[in-house]
C-alpha cells in the first residue's frame, strides 16, 4: 500500500465576510445604480403614463343552474357590435372598428374570484381610430355588463317560457276533424308542460340506489306557481284553467264537423281514406266499432255531401272559423303564460345575479407604486447576488479566500 496526498480548499462563512469587506463599495454602487435605473424608470412610467380604470362586479349567486362562462372570443364579437352601434355616426371603417374592438379587448380584464364573482375592469387609453372620453369608456363597459347580464336573464327566462310555433301552421293540410284532434293533443301537451315547469305535477318516483324505497320527485317551482303577473292578472292556475276550458269549444267543433260530415277540400287525405287506414290497424274490437260509426257520418248521406256547392262552402267556412277561433284562443293563452313566465323570471334575476354599480378610479399610474417597489427590490437582490458571486469567483482564483487542506489517500500497488 502506498499513501498519496492532494490539496483541497474549503470555504467558510469567514470567506464570505472577506468578499463583502473588500468589495462592499462596488456592491453598494451596483445596488444603488440598479435601484436608481430600475426604480426611476418604473417610477417615471407610473408618474407620467396615467389612465383611468372603470370596474363593475357580477356576483353569481346560483352557479350550478344558471352559470354563464366567460368566452373571450364571444366578448370580442360583442365589443365590436357595441362599437358599431355607439359610433355609427363617426364613419369608422370596418378596419377601424376591428382595431378599436381589439384594443378595448386588450384593455379589458375579467377576473374570476373564488367567491363566484366576475370583476370587469376596463382601462382607458388613447385610441388611434377616434377620440374616446371618460363617458365613452363608462358607457362601453356598462353595455358589456348589460349584455352579460342579459345572457343570465335569457338562461333563466328559457327555463320557464314555453316555445311553440304558430298554432295551426302545420294542420292546414289535414281534414277538419283531424285539425280538432291535433289541437286537442297540443292542449294536453301544454297542460302537461305547464304543470311540470310550475312544479304542480308530480313526476314518477325514482329508485334510490342501495335502497328498496322509492322517492317521488317534484320540480321546485312553488313560488312560480303562486306568482301573480300584474301585466295580465294571471297566475299559473289561471292559465291551466283557460287551457282546460277549451274542451267545450273542441267538443262543439268536433260535433259540428261529425254531424255534418264536413270535409276539407284542401286536405291531402279525405276522412274516408283516413278512417279506412285506421280500420286496417284496428280490424276488430271497440276501436273498430267507433271508426265504423265515424265513417258513416262522412258517408254519401252526410249534410256536406248532400249540399250544393254554396252549402258546402258555408259548412267549410263554419268549420274553419271554429277551428281558427280555438287556435287563436290557444295562442292567446300561451302568450299570457309566457308573459307570466317572463315577468317571474325577471323578478328572480336579483336572486341569481347581483351586479355592482360602475366605479371609476381616476388618474392611476401605468404601474402601481407597490409593484414599482417590489420590482425594484427584486432587481436589487438579483444584482447583489450576481455581483457577490463575481467578486467571490475573482478572489477564489487569486487565492485570497479559502483554507488549504491536505487529504491523504491509500492506493494499492
Amino acid at each position: 500500500m502506498e499513501k498519496t496526498s492532494r490539496k483541497i480548499k474549503e470555504y467558510g462563512f469567514a470567506d464570505f465576510i472577506k468578499v463583502l469587506r473588500k468589495n462592499w463599495i462596488a456592491l453598494l454602487l451596483c445596488v444603488l445604480i440598479t435601484a436608481v435605473v430600475v426604480g426611476g424608470s418604473l417610477g417615471c412610467v407610473s408618474a407620467f403614463i396615467r389612465h383611468n380604470e372603470y370596474s363593475a362586479t357580477i356576483a353569481k349567486v346560483d352557479t350550478s343552474t344558471f352559470d354563464v362562462p366567460i368566452v373571450r372570443a364571444t366578448f370580442r364579437e360583442r365589443i365590436q357590435i357595441i362599437l358599431e352601434e355607439k359610433y355609427a355616426d363617426r364613419n369608422l371603417s370596418d378596419k377601424d372598428l376591428r382595431d378599436l374592438s381589439r384594443a378595448i379587448d386588450d384593455h379589458l380584464n375579467i377576473n374570476e374570484s373564488d367567491d363566484n364573482t366576475y370583476t370587469f375592469v376596463l382601462s382607458s387609453f388613447n385610441a388611434k381610430q377616434t377620440t374616446m372620453t371618460e363617458s365613452d369608456f363608462a358607457d362601453i363597459l356598462n353595455r358589456i355588463i348589460d349584455w352579460f347580464k342579459q345572457l343570465y336573464t335569457d338562461k333563466i327566462v328559457t327555463s320557464y317560457v314555453i316555445r311553440h310555433s304558430a298554432i295551426g301552421d302545420n294542420t292546414s293540410s289535414l281534414a277538419y276533424y283531424l285539425q280538432v284532434q291535433s289541437l286537442e293533443n297540443t292542449i294536453d301537451d301544454l297542460i302537461d308542460e305547464v304543470e311540470t315547469v310550475a312544479g304542480m305535477k308530480q313526476l314518477p318516483g325514482i329508485d334510490i340506489s342501495d335502497s328498496n324505497l322509492s322517492s317521488s320527485v317534484t320540480v321546485e317551482r312553488s313560488e312560480f306557481a303562486a306568482y301573480y303577473c300584474e301585466e295580465n292578472g294571471k297566475r299559473v292556475s289561471d292559465i291551466l284553467n283557460d287551457l282546460k276550458n277549451l274542451d267545450s269549444a273542441l267538443a262543439s267543433a268536433r260535433l259540428f264537423i261529425c254531424n255534418n260530415g264536413v270535409e276539407n277540400p284542401s286536405a291531402t287525405t279525405s276522412m274516408a281514406e283516413y278512417i279506412d287506414g285506421e280500420l286496417l290497424k284496428y280490424p276488430a274490437g271497440d276501436q273498430s266499432t267507433i271508426l265504423s260509426q265515424l265513417k258513416d257520418k262522412f258517408g254519401n248521406d252526410s249534410a256536406y255531401n248532400q249540399a250544393d256547392e254554396e252549402g258546402r262552402e258555408a259548412l267549410e267556412q263554419t268549420a274553419q272559423t271554429r277551428i281558427d277561433n280555438i287556435a287563436q284562443a290557444l295562442q292567446t293563452i300561451l302568450d299570457n303564460y309566457n308573459l307570466l313566465a317572463q315577468s317571474y323570471a325577471q323578478s328572480t334575476i336579483p336572486d341569481y345575479v347581483v351586479i355592482s354599480a360602475l366605479t371609476i378610479d381616476d388618474d392611476l399610474g401605468a404601474i402601481e407604486p407597490l409593484a414599482v417597489v417590489l420590482i425594484t427590490a427584486a432587481s436589487v437582490i438579483v444584482v447583489f447576488i450576481i455581483g457577490f458571486f463575481v467578486f467571490f469567483n475573482r478572489m477564489q482564483k487569486s487565492g485570497e479566500i479559502g483554507t488549504e487542506l491536505v487529504e491523504e489517500t491509500d492506493e494499492e500497488e
